[in-house]
């Protein structure tokens, strides 16, 4: 009996653990349009729990639509000004894991190298950086973050080159145990004393 309910404590740690992560992936699909230019978007831009926001005061994001020649292969987003900061929060604060972004030129003519360096911020004021070259291959490479876990923010700036990005890969902490998770869970740890108790009478039944 001892050993069930410990097994059942064990199964409930874990199920809670794994809903206490949640990857979520921002893709900005919501944005796609058909048109061949840009798309003014507000700021801050949100999505997923996540805003995005950005330090210019005069513009804030952009959105290549579909049939532009400077359409990466996905509906991305951009901030619109030059040397202006575009920074990750999590909607009402609180920490999460920054696990990969997906970067590409700004326009498709772009052929030079297009740094990228991000910097993410604890709560703690200490900070993390990391910073990627842009692939010569105009469209979306993936890049993985190293070390950007609990920051409650990310900033980065639209420097010379220029860039645009998509899929931002997120785990949070923020999500919580289904209902139907934890019921299950519930009606499992309530009737596994009762299912011992039946299996040991049948045992002293049989001898």
């Amino acid at each position: 009996m001892k050993m069930r309910r410990s097994s059942l404590a064990i199964l409930a740690v874990g199920l809670w653990a794994g809903a206490a992560r949640a990857d979520v992936v921002i893709d900005f699909a919501a944005l796609a349009a058909p048109g061949a230019g840009a798309v003014a978007v507000g700021s801050p831009y949100v999505e997923d729990g996540f805003e995005f926001s950005s330090t210019s005061v005069n513009s804030a994001f952009s959105s290549w639509e579909a049939q532009s020649a400077n359409f990466a292969g996905s509906t991305g987003l951009f901030n619109s000004a030059a040397e202006q900061t575009t920074i990750l929060r999590k909607v009402g604060g609180g920490a999460f894991d920054l696990v990969s972004i997906a970067l590409a030129f700004y326009s498709s003519g772009d052929g030079q190298q297009v740094p990228v360096n991000f910097t993410g911020t604890r709560a703690d004021a200490s900070t993390v950086q990391q910073g990627f070259v842009l692939a010569p291959t105009f469209g979306f490479h993936t890049y993985s973050f190293v070390g950007f876990e609990d920051v409650v923010s990310v900033a980065w700036v639209q420097q010379a080159g220029f860039h645009q990005f998509d899929d931002v890969r997120i785990a949070s902490s923020s999500a919580v145990p289904e209902p139907a998770s934890l019921a299950m869970l519930g009606v499992g740890a309530l009737g596994a004393p009762r299912l011992a108790r039946r299996r040991q009478a049948r045992r002293t039944e049989r001898r």
